[in-house]
């Protein structure tokens, strides 16, 4: 016989309301300057995701039996058995909904991250290369067509550009091929 459920999943968490109301306070609509205000709404979604996954496994009881009604009288005996088993497996159903909310927020900072290189690769763009537009072309391009482009009313500049990709290559390397 199984033992009773361990406090997790018998209440919820206080430390997982105290974030829920963190984020709320993070995201309250204060507008802070751009770069400050999107690494505090960030940082709120994460205290979303993070209360969520402490308070969720301890009110999972509480939606269940809110929602059985409502369950029976969509899918019938089905749905009533599935949700005497949420009831009777809360640890299986809270593990499972913690791992979901721990996957999201994984995603979420993933894609923080890749906007943060993103960001960085555009400010560099613009600070180091400048320029208003790029032509490029993977074959090489007539010299007439800088001279098209100087011509363009409102043109200051064209500064013809070639970019080569180059290997590297160690010195014992280049001697076996």
């Amino acid at each position: 016989m199984r033992g009773a459920p361990g406090r997790m999943v018998r209440a919820p968490r206080l430390d997982g309301g105290l974030a829920l109301i963190l984020f709320s306070l993070l995201t309250s609509g204060v507008q802070l300057p751009p770069p400050m205000g999107d690494h505090m709404q960030d940082m709120g979604v994460m205290l979303l995701l993070f209360g969520g996954t402490l308070v969720v496994p301890g009110l999972v009881g509480l939606w269940e039996r809110a929602s059985r009604p409502l369950t029976r009288r969509i899918y019938g005996e089905e749905g009533a058995l599935g949700s005497r088993n949420i009831q009777r497996a809360r640890l299986r159903t809270a593990l499972t909904v913690a791992a979901l909310m721990v996957g999201v927020a994984m995603i979420l900072s993933i894609r923080a991250v890749s906007d943060a290189f993103g960001q960085d690769i555009s400010n560099w763009i613009q600070r180091y290369i400048g320029g208003d537009l790029y032509v490029h072309s993977n074959l090489n391009m007539r010299s007439e067509l800088g001279n098209q482009l100087a011509s363009i009313e409102g043109v200051q500049a064209v500064a013809p550009v070639r970019y080569l990709d180059i290997k590297k290559v160690k010195p014992e390397e280049a001697t076996r091929t």
